[in-house]
């Protein structure tokens, strides 16, 4: 999928990856450790920023995506203790979890 800008800017203002000096290509793809947080768990994933070769496309992707959102679905990113936590914020009300 896409890394919008608004996805590109929150990883380079964590200081967890800057697209802008990444190489294109699959070579120079970087896997991060994360996780899909539900209700009642957690699930890890792989995530993957890396830059289409050709037109240097920046895209991110997650390791059984499909298990944890729909396609028209809207996912929200938080870093805690340098792990990317992924919310599926159409699907779960994550009001009573503490996620700080």
């Amino acid at each position: 999928m896409d890394a919008t800008s608004s996805v590109r800017e929150f990883l380079k203002t964590m200081m967890v990856h800057d697209y802008d000096t990444q190489e294109f290509g699959p070579n120079h793809k970087i896997k991060l450790i994360g996780k899909f947080i539900n209700l009642d768990n957690e699930v890890s994933t792989e995530i993957s920023l890396y830059r289409s070769n050709g037109r240097g496309d920046y895209r991110i992707w997650f390791t059984d995506l499909k298990s944890f959102a729909g396609a028209e679905e809207e996912l929200a990113l938080i870093i805690k203790d340098g792990i990317i936590n992924v919310l599926n914020v159409s699907k779960f009300d994550y009001s009573t979890l503490s996620l700080a």
